[in-house]
């Protein structure tokens, strides 16, 4: 390895910068960047006790491993904790990392028959426009009485539940 990626809970994860840099613009630009030298009277870039350059991240230790998974060439990780798939797609469009964007939209995908409304919530705010509409016509399946809160709702504006709501009533309509 020839950095460190240092957790916001303090996890260190010694990785390669050419791995990184080919999985994200974010990091190829950051590692193209000219490193202050010793001498120059910027501050000091941290280092472990090897000497590796330590990176700081506000990411936690689970979505640092989750987006290493995606950058390394490993089997791709299931992610079947809805929650870590939902903060894996923020780190992803951080760090404009497009493969792993797309592969984490096959996942979500996957939860479309399971939580309806949380996965119109986050594709929604993804710009996953096919698999928003998918949860749309999945979340038809339960009476519109029962449509509860659900905490991806921070997620996207109000016009956002409008076009869900609307998007329903339309279909009730048509049947009636």
């Amino acid at each position: 390895s020839d950095v460190i990626l240092r957790s916001s809970d303090l996890v260190s994860f010694h990785v390669h910068k050419t791995v990184l840099s080919l999985s994200s613009p974010f990091f190829a630009d950051m590692f193209s960047l000219p490193q202050p030298s010793t001498s120059s009277s910027s501050p000091p870039v941290a280092r472990d006790d090897d000497g590796l350059p330590v990176i700081e991240m506000a990411e936690t230790e689970e979505e640092l491993m989750t987006m290493l998974a995606f950058c390394y060439p490993i089997s791709e990780p299931d992610i079947a904790d809805f929650r870590l798939l939902t903060r894996a797609l923020v780190v992803a469009r951080k760090f404009d990392m497009e493969s792993m964007r797309l592969r984490l939209k096959r996942q979500l995908a996957s939860f479309v028959t399971r939580f309806p409304e949380r996965t119109f919530a986050v594709a929604w705010a993804h710009g996953m426009h096919d698999v928003a509409r998918a949860a749309a016509r999945e979340s038809l399946r339960a009476p519109l009485a029962t449509v509860q809160y659900v905490e991806e709702f921070e997620l996207v504006s109000g016009g956002a539940l409008f076009a869900l709501l609307k998007y329903q009533r339309r279909c009730v309509d048509a049947v009636l």
